[in-house]
């Protein structure tokens, strides 16, 4: 039985099809959200966020204080997926199986050029863009070959939709140029590390005299919803 795409973009974000299945299985269309969270052992992270998508999705309203009610198209959905579990055992199509993604734009600022063993400054961050909707917690590890510092450093980032950027500073050592590697990483909600993306930028170094003027490298990172 195949079902609606509606319904195959839930598939992947945790508690979603539960909730509505919990809905469609009570004879009652209203349930308050401690019980939702208890009944399917969901932390109030998934929770918060498997039922955002669904009153935004207008399948479900809040009723008066953390108290959801199934609304008339919340309702036909729920017949879907309830009629989709009777004729498959609820298992997971195959197309549905991947977790959705949005792509962010991640930047870095260097001067033009550096001077040796004289410090510089490294701006790391992000253009204003999508998230998940949840936001997202990442970490960019920047790595300086030829330049110090000796070990990579970490930068936390909590994402919104808005701009975002830290500074560091580094110091090349005396080489022709220093190479900055800059590896993103999404922290989730239970301590699991995913891979994001990440980019190399080639630092010329000079003796004396680089130049300030900040120029700009950007590349793309993918962040699951």
């Amino acid at each position: 039985m195949e079902i609606s795409f509606q319904l195959k973009t839930l598939e992947p974000l945790k508690g979603a099809w539960d909730i509505l299945r919990m809905f469609g299985n009570t004879d009652s269309d209203r349930l308050p959200a401690d019980q939702i969270m208890q009944t399917l052992d969901l932390s109030e992270r998934v929770f918060n966020k498997a039922m955002r998508r669904l009153v935004t999705k207008g399948y479900v309203q809040m009723d008066g204080s953390l108290i959801y009610r199934v609304t008339e198209n919340g309702g036909r959905v729920i017949a879907e997926l309830l009629a989709y579990d009777e004729a498959t055992g609820g298992q997971p199509t195959k197309t549905s199986s991947r977790r959705s993604s949005v792509s962010r734009r991640m930047m870095c600022a260097v001067p033009v050029s550096a001077t040796a063993n004289q410090p510089a400054p490294l701006f790391v961050g992000f253009h204003p863009g999508d998230v998940p909707d949840d936001g997202a917690e990442v970490v960019v590890r920047v790595t300086v070959l030829n330049g110090q510092p000796d070990a990579p450093e970490d930068m936390i980032f909590a994402l919104d939709g808005a701009q975002a950027y830290q500074i560091m500073t580094i110091v090349p050592g005396l080489f022709d140029q220093v190479r900055l590697r800059l590896e993103a990483y999404q922290l989730g909600e239970m301590g699991d590390v995913q891979p994001a993306g990440g980019m190399y930028v080639d630092l010329p170094v000079t003796l004396r005299d680089g130049d300030s003027r900040l120029t700009a490298y950007g590349a793309d990172i993918q962040l699951l919803d």
